[in-house]
């Protein structure tokens, strides 16, 4: 993440491997960081709307807010790293 952290910023500048989420365009990702300073979560969304992705959803409290709030966490693997 080289690029300046606010809107507008420049995206060329960051790097993000896109092959690390699901392939489908038409599936739900949700990206969040670990709270809301951080900003490559914004980024990526951003970059995986830019990639053709449909479902795109950006939580901007990240995992902590996610937690406070009582939400479902599950630490089972991903669909993604099953398959490897």
């Amino acid at each position: 993440e080289k690029s300046r952290k606010e809107v507008g910023h420049d995206g060329k500048l960051d790097t993000f491997d896109m092959t690390k989420i699901e392939q489908d365009k038409n599936a739900h990702v949700i990206f969040a960081c670990n709270g809301a300073e951080c900003w490559k979560s914004y980024k990526a969304a951003l970059l995986a709307v830019k990639a053709g992705y449909k479902n795109v959803h950006w939580f901007r409290g990240g995992f902590p807010e996610w937690s406070i709030a009582g939400l479902p966490t599950d630490s089972s693997p991903t669909a993604i790293a099953q398959k490897k």
